[in-house]
């Protein structure tokens, strides 16, 4: 049995996937390990030349895009390592410690389900690590209904943070673009709800951890590269696409509150740019 299983979903992104594959060769040597590669985007032919070169990989075609969530669930689902450490198709290895030292805490710290790094881009600077759980008083400041202080924002409302932590800290959830789960806590509480086709899945995981009395901790002494959005960024001007990252931030948003709020969001939040409109010619015009 490897002790850790690495799981890529690739949407489109045949030579970021060799990237970050590569980079588990070259940076892990003291641990056993398997990749498993999901293909959202059949492109086998495309792969060829790294399945000919790591042939140990294991590599599953799917016969349709099922998004991040329910390709990295089926990709547990074939796992066999005593943890999973899920990998961006845009995120790689930079330092050999990374896996040692995931696992050395993992295995001392019983109440620490998952584990996240310091996540950097291509030249070093500060990428999204970590977040507060989206929250009714984000929502009011977000549409201007409530404002709240800057500082006071960032520190508990700002859902996407850099890692600027001292010291291991648990936080309300560890971005899913690199991160390393006890796979006893998945089989016990499960990986990504399969309702979230893309995006807040990482933090309903936090959530539903945090409910059943586990911690989710950043590790900042340990970076990991991570381009951010390259997977996605043929999807961005897509309407559909926006759509269900609404969907999913509401979907989210319901599990911590109750229908009616989120339909008032949706509600409000249809009629927001209107608003905004309204005001902004209001401050145009001198009376």
């Amino acid at each position: 049995m490897p002790q850790v299983s690495f799981i890529i979903v690739n949407y489109k992104t045949v030579d970021l996937v060799a990237k970050a594959v590569k980079s588990i060769y070259k940076h892990v040597k003291e641990n056993s390990f398997e990749i498993i590669l999901i293909d959202n985007s059949f492109q086998q032919e495309e792969f060829n030349f790294l399945l000919k070169k790591f042939r140990s990989i294991r590599y599953y075609e799917m016969a349709e895009n099922l998004g991040f969530g329910k390709a990295n669930n089926l990709g547990f689902n074939k796992a066999k390592g005593e943890y999973v450490f899920l990998l961006n198709s845009d995120a790689f290895l930079i330092d050999s410690k990374t896996i040692t030292d995931f696992l050395s805490f993992l295995k001392r710290n019983e109440q620490v389900a998952c584990v996240g790094g310091n996540l950097v881009n291509d030249n070093g600077r500060p990428n999204i690590s970590y977040g507060n759980y989206l929250s009714v008083k984000k929502m009011l400041h977000d549409f201007g209904i409530r404002k709240t202080s800057r500082n006071y924002y960032y520190k508990h409302l700002a859902t996407s943070k850099v890692c600027d932590l001292k010291k291991p800290t648990a936080v309300d959830y560890v971005s899913g673009a690199a991160i390393m789960i006890k796979s006893e806590v998945i089989k016990k509480f499960g990986l990504f709800d399969p309702r979230y086709f893309m995006y807040f899945e990482d933090m309903d995981l936090g959530y539903r951890y945090k409910k059943n009395g586990y911690q989710s901790v950043i590790i900042p002494d340990i970076k990991i590269g991570h381009l951010g959005g390259e997977s996605t960024s043929q999807l961005n001007k897509n309407s559909s696409f926006q759509k269900q990252i609404s969907d999913s931030k509401f979907l989210f948003l319901e599990n911590v509150t109750n229908s009616l709020t989120v339909g008032f969001f949706r509600i409000y939040g249809s009629i927001y740019p209107r608003i905004k409109a309204i005001k902004k010619l209001f401050r145009s015009v001198n009376f």
